[in-house]
């Protein structure tokens, strides 16, 4: 598995509709979520907010073979609780998952796995 991880800032005003959109996810759109997450091989995925004195970021972490290919075949789903997720994203961080990423935003420096 290949780790991702990236931050994204959350425009101003928009924190507490992001912790709604994760709560939705978990919650009127879990079983959805979970359908998409297994179409796209992403058995391990999560959320945090950060807040800095330079505003509140989504902190975003999952697990997959390859992120990019997962992002970009992603960005074509439609179902419900995909639409939720993109349009969510794209409200609060302006980030607009409904375009393949051209590469991953962040690059790994350290990747410690206890033996």
């Amino acid at each position: 598995m290949t780790v991702f991880a990236a931050m994204f800032p959350i425009l101003p005003g928009k924190t507490e509709r992001m912790q709604a959109i994760g709560a939705g996810l978990s919650g009127e759109h879990a079983a959805g979520f979970d359908a998409s997450q297994k179409a796209l091989s992403v058995p391990i995925e999560s959320w945090h907010i950060q807040q800095t004195p330079m505003g509140d970021f989504l902190l975003v972490y999952l697990e997959c073979e390859d992120p990019l290919k997962m992002f970009q075949t992603f960005a074509t789903s439609q179902d419900a609780a995909s639409r939720f997720l993109k349009d969510g994203v794209k409200e609060c961080t302006g980030v607009d998952l409904d375009q393949p990423l051209p590469g991953l935003p962040s690059a790994p420096i350290l990747d410690y796995r206890a033996s």
